[in-house]
Order: structure tokens, then C-alpha cells, then sequence
């Protein structure tokens, strides 16, 4: 009698010299399918936070459309020190600037947001100048040029990361007027090639200034409703298995007042936390997904949080998990992570989450509901360590902050 297989079981040996050798290969195939398409990760507008500061976040590779013109158009490009996924530099860099008449003649990127209060809007922008002839664009509204908030420049020193809210020369603070809530669409057009773009974010406090890679980028749309919980399965290897961040993560969920339930077939011995969890000691990413299907049947969430790979560098294995969740039930949001890395810098993990983060995005641009999140960043080595491969007590606190801004990036909060 012939044994029916598995589900998602395979012969790892079988494609064991495959993956050795096609790690690299396959990062470049999918950096090469994102640099040359012109559709943005998701259709859904960027929502205006609430309450007084009306703030929205925009990563400059999240873009609604993207229209090359003048024989220039905006390239996904990773500068070191960017925020999300990457930036968008002005192509090509052979010192051509425009100055007037960009609405039809510069490349241009779209950007819908539904906004919910109205007035004036304080404009900020995160860009890298190589050199002062390449470090200003334009931003627009409803695909028109508006002369508060064109020739945005200032980002000096050139050759690093600058925030920027002035105009050239005047240094006059850029604004838009939104005169109606609702969808509009935020327009940047390149004013001089070369320029690196890596965010975009509106306020309506005269007073804001971001700092960093600012602040996490605005929600497109939200989960349905708030309902009683959502269910959240914390998911991974011994890192997500040891109370590490999952404790400070409940905690904080709660007292920011989200209703949440963390689910999985592993339950801590001790705790007032939630303390139920899928973190399995040692497991790599194929075999949590030659078991992924039956824990999701048994305790089915609305989101999961994924940190795996630390025991095996295995970008297909963590496709794996995603198709397997994907045939469970295409409604789960998946927040990925970019995982820690080790005490000892180790250049692999790093080429490993590049690997993983374009594979992600290739997803997204065919509907998965996935986000990503950047925990490798967020700790300092080896100072958050307690060993090699695991946090300390400091770095699961900052883990716990990264997924909790990840998470309240789109879970509605209840009672408010």
C-alpha cells in the first residue's frame, strides 16, 4: 500500500544544493522584478490618523502609480540607513533638474490618501542628496503643482539622511491645503535627477518634527471591525518559544486598549500574559511548515507574527509557511519579520531578510496580506544579546516594541 503523503512534507536533501546555490540568485530575480514594476504593494489609501496631529506616514516604494516622463523615472534603490523596504532614486543621475512645467514633464509617483480633517497640512520629506545638484523634488495634490510645496531641497549634508520641510533658497515651510476629507491623491515629481526619496509625512502639527526613519508608516484600509478579540499567534523557533517579548507585547496591546487573544498549541507554565504561543526550540522554517497546517486548524488566527530562520537561512522554507497559510485561509495577515541577526554580526542573516523581504513584496503585489517588520534594525549587537543567538532582556523589549508598532499599524483599538 502506497502512504499518502504529508502535506508540504518534502525530501530536504533533494533540494539541499539547489537552495546553497540559488540564495543570492533568487534575491536578485525578485529585486529585479520589484525595481521594474510600476505598481505599488497594495490599492488601498493611506488613512489619516485621528485626533489633533492628523499625521500620515508614507514609505516612498508604497506608491499607488508610478508615471516615467522626460526620459526619467523613479528606481527602487537600497541606500544604506533607509526606512521600510527600500528608497526610489530620480533615474537616471545625469543632472538634469526642472524646475517648472514637472507635472508633464518629470517622472511622477501617486500617492491616495483619505483624509479626515481638512486645512493646512505641514509637509515633511526623508531624502539622501548625492551631491547638491541632485537633492530637491516637488510634491503636488490631485496631479496639480502647487507652489507651497514645490522645490523641496535642504537635505544637507549631502550623502546622508536628512529630513527636510523647506523650500530652496527661501526655506519657506512646505504645506498643502486639503479642502475636503476624503481620497486624495499626494503627488512627488523629481525636481533634480539623482535624488533619493524615502518617505513622505503630512501633519497637521506646526510643531512636529520627525526624527530618525520617522514614524511607522499610516495603515492601508483595517481588519473588519473591532469584534471582542483578535486572535494572534505568535509563531517561530526559541526566540518566539521564550517568554522574551511576547509578556511586554501582551502588555502593552492591552494597555493601549486592543483586545487581543494569543493563540497556539504551546502554553507557558507560569504568567499573568497570554501564554500561549507556536515557538518550537530549534525548528527550522520547513519543519514549521510541515506542521503549520494542523496548528492552524486547531487555533485559528486573524494575524500572525513570524520570526523564523535563525536555525537555518531558508528563504523557500518560509515561502512554504506562507503558501501553507495561504491554504488555510488567505484572510490571515502575516506580520513577517527581517529577524535578529547574532552577537557576532553574521552577513548572511542580512542577506537572508533582503531575501526574504523581496520575496514578501512580490507577494503583496499579488494580494497577500503581509507586512513587514524590521527587527534585525531595531537591536544592538552584541549589547542586546545573551548569547549568540538569543536576546536579552533589553533586546525582547525592543522586539516587543517593533511588532507592537506593526501590529497597531492596522488593528483597530476598541472602545475608543
Amino acid at each position: 500500500m502506497n502512504k499518502k503523503k504529508a502535506p508540504y512534507s518534502r525530501c530536504i536533501s533533494d533540494r539541499l544544493a539547489f537552495r546553497k546555490g540559488y540564495l543570492l540568485a533568487f534575491f536578485y530575480l525578485f529585486m529585479l522584478f520589484f525595481l521594474a514594476s510600476a505598481d505599488s504593494w497594495a490599492a488601498e489609501p493611506f488613512q489619516q490618523a485621528t485626533g489633533g496631529s492628523g499625521l500620515v506616514s508614507i514609505e516612498a516604494e508604497h506608491y499607488h502609480s508610478h508615471t516615467p516622463q522626460g526620459g526619467h523615472e523613479w528606481l527602487a534603490v537600497s541606500q544604506a540607513g533607509y526606512s521600510g523596504e527600500g528608497a526610489l532614486e530620480a533615474y537616471p543621475a545625469d543632472r538634469t533638474s526642472v524646475h517648472t512645467g514637472y507635472a508633464s514633464t518629470a517622472p511622477r509617483l501617486d500617492y491616495q490618501v483619505e483624509f479626515v480633517t481638512t486645512g493646512t497640512h505641514y509637509i515633511w520629506v526623508r531624502g539622501f542628496g548625492p551631491s547638491t545638484a541632485s537633492d530637491s523634488l516637488h510634491v503636488g495634490l490631485n496631479g496639480a503643482e502647487v507652489s507651497s510645496a514645490d522645490n523641496i531641497a535642504g537635505f544637507s549634508p549631502t550623502k546622508q539622511w536628512v529630513w527636510s520641510n523647506q523650500r530652496q533658497s527661501t526655506g519657506a515651510v512646505r504645506t498643502l491645503n486639503i479642502t475636503s476629507p476624503g481620497v486624495h491623491t499626494i503627488n512627488v515629481w523629481m525636481r533634480e535627477s539623482g535624488m533619493v526619496f524615502d518617505k513622505l509625512v503630512l501633519t497637521k502639527d506646526a510643531s512636529y518634527v520627525p526624527t530618525g526613519v520617522g514614524p511607522a508608516e499610516s495603515p492601508r484600509g483595517e481588519l473588519s471591525g473591532c469584534g471582542p478579540t483578535f486572535r494572534i499567534m505568535p509563531l517561530g523557533d526559541s526566540i518566539t518559544q521564550r517568554r522574551g517579548y511576547r509578556p511586554k507585547l501582551y502588555s502593552d496591546l492591552v494597555n493601549a486598549n486592543y483586545n487581543v487573544d494569543f493563540v497556539g498549541s504551546v502554553s507557558d507554565t507560569s504568567g499573568s500574559h497570554d501564554r500561549d504561543h507556536e515557538g518550537h526550540s530549534g525548528w527550522t522554517p520547513a519543519g514549521i511548515a510541515a506542521s503549520l497546517y494542523d496548528w492552524l486548524v486547531a487555533n485559528p488566527p486573524e494575524v500572525v507574527l513570524l520570526h523564523i530562520g535563525t536555525n537555518e537561512l531558508d528563504v523557500f522554507g518560509v515561502e512554504d509557511i506562507l503558501n501553507v497559510i495561504d491554504s488555510y485561509s488567505t484572510d490571515i495577515t502575516v506580520v513577517l519579520a527581517r529577524i535578529i541577526n547574532r552577537a557576532t554580526y553574521h552577513q548572511p542573516t542580512t542577506e537572508f531578510n533582503a531575501a526574504v523581504a523581496a520575496m514578501a513584496q512580490a507577494r503583496i503585489r499579488n494580494g497577500d496580506k503581509i507586512l513587514m517588520v524590521d527587527h534585525e534594525s531595531a537591536l544592538s549587537y552584541p549589547n542586546d544579546m545573551q548569547d549568540e543567538l538569543h536576546p536579552n532582556s533589553t533586546g525582547f523589549a525592543k522586539m516587543a516594541v517593533v511588532w507592537f508598532n506593526g501590529l497597531t499599524a492596522f488593528l483597530p483599538a476598541c472602545g475608543e
